[in-house]
């Protein structure tokens, strides 16, 4: 099934990604990837980007602040609420995610 929402990005991790491991098994890691402006070079937008199981794990072997790389996925919200006050949170839930940064040996 085709998906309406996708969005792809490009650019550099803003730190290295954090790994998290459930009860059940699952892995899930998060990281943010800094993408700069086409007409503007020293404005930037942030992305945060969450992978599952096996893309977690690769992107944790491979990935570091500084690194760039290429994500494709889809354009998520989810809210909470703190303090009584309801906050949104925009991430992009990844369904690939391309190394572009060479691998250190």
């Amino acid at each position: 099934r085709a998906r309406v929402n996708k969005i792809f990005i490009v650019g550099n991790l803003t730190r290295d990604p954090e790994r998290v491991v459930f009860d059940s098994g699952k892995i899930k890691a998060t990281f943010t990837v800094a993408v700069n402006r086409l007409h503007d070079r020293e404005k930037a937008d942030y992305f945060t980007v969450i992978v599952w199981n096996a893309l977690a794990e690769n992107c944790c072997k491979y990935l570091a602040q500084g690194k760039k790389c290429a994500v494709v996925g889809s354009h998520e919200s989810r809210k909470y609420e703190k303090d009584g006050v309801e906050h949104t949170v925009w991430e992009v839930a990844a369904d690939n995610v391309e190394f572009l940064s060479p691998v250190e040996r």
